[in-house]
């Protein structure tokens, strides 16, 4: 098990058990809210404000979720070592076009939901968004800036060197 890979497993943990909680906590809320509103209809608004905490808790994940993963690839870009081949090709074209790695990764990730859009337009007709949807849009925006404040915090707190002489093949 590699660094990315717990990354990413810790980001989808968060992510998934926060989503459940929430879809759970929701799910009891608007029974209880049903149950309250059948006999006094005027309380609507406070069921709905009951109804709608529990949900906060998936964006909670959401944003947790992302921070991670934001963490594991900026800790990979400190390194010779590509977690997959698109990132080792946003490393290499940043540093060949001597574009900042967060500019330039968060291009290749608006790039990349834009083809997206385009292909789900293509195979499911004009108007579908299959695939791409608000957090896709989200992350596209955020992850490369993300990225570069992590990666900023990284070379204030530590020095990076190599511990094996295998650079020269990567």
């Amino acid at each position: 098990m590699n660094g990315i890979f717990l990354a990413i497993l810790g980001a989808a943990i968060a992510t998934v058990l926060a989503g459940i909680g929430s879809a759970k906590g929701v799910g009891s809320a608007a029974q209880t809210a049903m149950g309250v509103l059948s006999e006094d209809s005027s309380m609507f608004g406070k069921m709905l404000v009951l109804t709608l905490l529990p949900g906060t808790q998936g964006l909670y994940g959401f944003i947790v979720g992302f921070l991670l993963s934001a963490y594991g690839v900026s800790l990979f870009f400190r390194t010779y070592i590509a977690p997959e081949v698109y990132e080792l090709f946003v490393k290499e074209m940043s540093a060949k076009t001597g574009v900042p790695l967060p500019r330039f990764k968060t291009g290749y990730d608006i790039a990349s939901c834009l083809l997206g859009v385009a292909l789900s337009f293509l195979c499911f007709g004009f108007g579908k968004f299959v695939g791409v949807k608000l957090g896709t849009v989200i992350c596209a925006l955020l992850n490369g800036m993300t990225i570069g404040l992590f990666g900023k915090l990284h070379d204030r707190l530590f020095t990076f060197t190599d511990a094996l002489p295998f650079r020269a093949f990567f």
